[in-house]
Formats: structure tokens, C-alpha cells, sequence
């Protein structure tokens, strides 16, 4: 999976909260990615809990023999919801049936007042041997507290039932993508997303409205969980959003991505869209605005993933004339390595025609700063350059730049490799 800056962000807001600073103080770590800013985070937590293990468990041959009502009971009256779920979490390895049985008996009050400080290594555990209703309970006092980091812990290890349950109970459509937007990993995520669209309460509807008409903060989410679930889940969930929503409605959520810092999320969001639905968000009137033009293809500078240029290229294909040909002046003046970057982000994306089809349709001085600069890449680029232009016919159109590259046959280009291997000493199959 392709994650993005948003979900960089996400992840780092859920290890400055275990830590308990300002995730500004963590921001240089946003550049490590969501995955291993996951990964330190669910690292800090086991260190975290280790540290006073020992002293719960000595406690835990009682656990079996000891009655869980009266347990319960006694623990809601003299024990504060910290130290419950710091010794839940402890003991939950070693007897997770009886600590879900008490989960599930407590008041969803106070569960959702030691929810934050339960070991997420015994979630999974707690979660396949607790029953859904009491724990769609405890995620909704979580959600009324707007407590999303510690709701999303719960999305993390769903299962069926649960997921059946979260469709059923859990009715705060803000809450649930607010969560999803801290959830980890993308697979459960998918899932959801799945059940939600396919199952007999038709939320999705409901939910994507709710989005629409919801502040930045809310589109953010819905960009940061449309980029980590599965692309054909995303292609489905994304037809949906901008195509049940008004003009206005869906002019407004581009706006929010395209300057509040998400336009690479929006285009990879693009990028994974049926055609149908494409051909359709690409007549919003905010895409022959030449700012949002200017700021989507600025966005993408020095980023080398392909989803978010696939989802550039696509949407180019089909916009208008004055709109294609803004987009390919401004990615002619982007500084020269973002220029000479661009047939690799074609050849990554499988999107030449539409590369080629923008500088086509460019002014003569764009197409020739494109020459020149694609001039000075390697043999190889230029001949590959050339046999795309070909290939799409486009020989004429873009005489400006075949007539600055190097033609070099592709016997010649693969002399060349060869000998250039063979004086770096590595003549080899590996090296080709």
C-alpha cells in the first residue's frame, strides 16, 4: 500500500499521545511513515506495560477461582479505572475469557475511563472472547468523549461479530471515520468499509453525507481512510462520496484537500476510481479553477509515489482543453529535477498518453524547456522517451522534443549498458 502524509500524520498524533507531548514536538519523525511510526508506538506500549507486569501478575492464580461478578463489583467500587486497566492488561494473557467476561460486565463508563490505559497487545485477546454489545457500549462513551485514539484501538481488532455490531450500534458517523482515520492495520479497515457498504443497514449513504457536510478536520479523515484501505474498497467508497454529493458540496471537500495540505490524498484517491465516476468528478467547476490546478500539480513536488500521479494523469485525461493545458505549463515550470522526474512517474503510473497528451497541447516555450531538459538524461531515458512518443503518435505534435533527443537504436542503448557494467566489474546477470 501506498500511505501518504496524512496517514504519516495520523500515526504521529497516536505516538504523541503515548507519550503525552504535543505532536509538534515529534514532528520530525513524521518523515519515518505511518507504518514504522506504528510500529514504535505499539513498541513504547509493550515497554510501557512491561514495567509493573510482574506485580500484577503475581495475583493471577486467583483470577480462575475467583467469582467475576463479585470481581467486578468490588473493582468499580474501590479501584480507580487506571490501576483496573493496568491489571486487566496484564493478567489478560493468561486468562482472557474470565478479563472479557469482566469488560463486558462493567459499567461502559467506566470501562471508557480505563480504556486509554489497557495494554493493546491483550486487545485482540479481550476482543475475540468479549461479546459485541457491551463493547459497541464502551466505543460509543468513547465516541460521545470524542476519545478517537483510544476508540481506533478497538477498530484495530475487529472481528465478524463485531464488525456486525459496529454497523448495528454504533450510529456516530463523524465519530466511526474520525476513528478509522487512527485505526491500524488497513486490512481490518478494509473490512469494515466492506460491511458498512454491503450490509443491511445501508450506513454508507448516510455516512458519506455526513462527511460532505462536515467541517476540514472530518474531510481530512475521510481522505486519510480512503487512502489506507484496499484500492478496489477505496475505488467503491470514493464513486460513492463524489457522486452522491452536490455540486457545492463536493467543490468544498476538494478545496479543503487541495489547500489544508491533502492534495496528494485527493489524487491518490482519483487515481483508484472507476472511469464513470471520474468522468464525472472531473466536470466540477473547481477543476477549471487555474489555482487548484496550479496546487494540485505543485503538490506533487519531489514526490516520487505513483498513486497520487496516476491519480494527476487520470484526472487530466479528461478535463477540458484550458485546464490541460494549465496543468502542463505548470508542471513545464516546475524546477528541473521535477521536470526531468516526469518519465519515470509516467512509466510508474502507465500513464504516457496522458503525459504526452498535456505537453501536446502545452505553448511552444514549455514544450521546449521539456526538451531541453529531457535532452540531458541518459541514453536509455531519451530512446524510451522517444519510442512512447512514437508509439502514441505523437511525433509531430511533439517535433520540438524529438528533435532534441539523442536517438540511439536500442542495440546501441544496450551496448552502451554493457559496457559501462563491464568497466564497473559487474558483467553479470544481476547487474542487467
Amino acid at each position: 500500500m501506498i500511505e501518504t502524509e496524512l496517514e504519516a500524520q495520523t500515526q504521529l498524533v497516536v505516538l504523541a499521545r503515548t507519550l503525552q507531548v504535543s505532536p509538534q514536538h515529534l514532528a520530525p519523525l513524521a518523515r519515518l511513515g505511518a507504518v514504522h511510526l506504528a510500529a514504535i508506538q505499539q513498541q513504547l506500549v509493550r515497554a510501557l506495560h512491561d514495567e509493573h507486569a510482574e506485580t500484577f501478575r503475581r495475583v493471577s492464580p486467583v483470577v480462575p477461582i475467583f467469582p467475576v461478578a463479585l470481581g467486578v463489583n468490588l473493582f468499580e467500587r474501590v479501584v480507580p479505572p487506571v490501576l483496573a486497566a493496568r491489571f486487566l492488561g496484564a493478567v489478560g494473557v493468561r486468562h482472557p475469557e474470565k478479563c472479557a467476561q469482566a469488560l463486558c460486565m462493567v459499567d461502559a463508563i467506566y470501562a471508557a475511563d480505563g480504556a486509554p490505559y489497557l495494554d493493546p497487545n491483550v486487545f485482540e485477546l479481550l476482543m475475540r472472547y468479549g461479546r459485541p454489545e457491551p463493547i459497541t457500549l464502551i466505543i460509543n462513551e468513547l465516541l460521545r468523549r470524542r476519545d478517537y485514539l483510544t476508540a481506533a484501538h478497538f477498530l484495530s481488532v475487529v472481528d465478524e461479530a463485531l464488525i456486525a455490531a459496529l454497523e448495528r450500534n454504533v450510529l456516530d458517523d463523524a465519530g466511526l471515520i474520525f476513528t478509522a482515520a487512527y485505526a491500524y492495520p488497513a486490512h481490518t479497515l478494509t473490512r469494515i468499509v466492506r460491511q458498512l457498504l454491503a450490509g443491511p443497514y445501508q450506513r454508507i449513504p448516510g455516512m458519506l453525507q455526513t462527511v460532505l457536510a462536515g467541517p476540514p478536520a472530518l474531510h481530512h479523515a475521510m481522505l486519510a481512510l480512503l487512502c489506507k484501505i484496499e484500492p478496489s474498497a477505496t475505488a467503491t467508497l470514493g464513486d460513492a462520496l463524489f457522486g452522491r454529493g452536490s455540486v457545492h458540496e463536493v467543490g468544498r471537500f476538494l478545496l479543503t484537500a487541495v489547500y489544508r495540505n491533502s492534495a496528494p490524498a485527493l489524487l491518490t484517491v482519483i487515481g483508484r476510481m472507476q472511469p464513470v465516476a471520474l468522468w464525472s468528478l472531473s466536470t466540477n467547476p473547481q477543476f477549471a479553477d487555474p489555482g487548484v490546478l496550479s496546487a494540485l500539480v505543485r503538490s506533487l513536488h519531489g514526490n516520487t509515489d505513483a498513486d497520487p500521479w496516476r491519480g494527476l494523469f487520470a484526472l487530466s485525461a479528461r478535463l477540458s482543453e484550458p485546464s490541460r493545458r494549465h496543468i502542463a505549463a505548470t508542471l513545464a515550470d516546475l524546477d528541473e529535477a521535477s521536470v526531468a522526474a516526469l518519465p519515470a512517474h509516467a512509466t510508474d503510473a502507465s500513464y504516457w498518453p496522458s503525459l504526452l497528451q498535456l505537453l501536446s497541447e502545452s505553448e511552444p516555450a514549455a514544450q521546449s524547456r521539456v526538451a531541453l531538459i529531457w535532452a540531458r538524461l541518459s541514453p536509455e531515458w531519451q530512446a524510451g522517451i522517444e519510442r512512447h512518443i512514437h508509439e502514441n503518435r505523437y511525433d509531430t505534435r511533439l517535433s520540438r522534443i524529438t528533435e532534441a533527443l539523442t536517438t540511439l537504436s536500442p542495440e546501441e542503448v544496450f551496448f552502451r549498458r554493457r559496457r559501462q557494467n563491464r568497466q564497473r566489474g559487474e558483467d553479470h546477470f544481476a547487474s542487467w
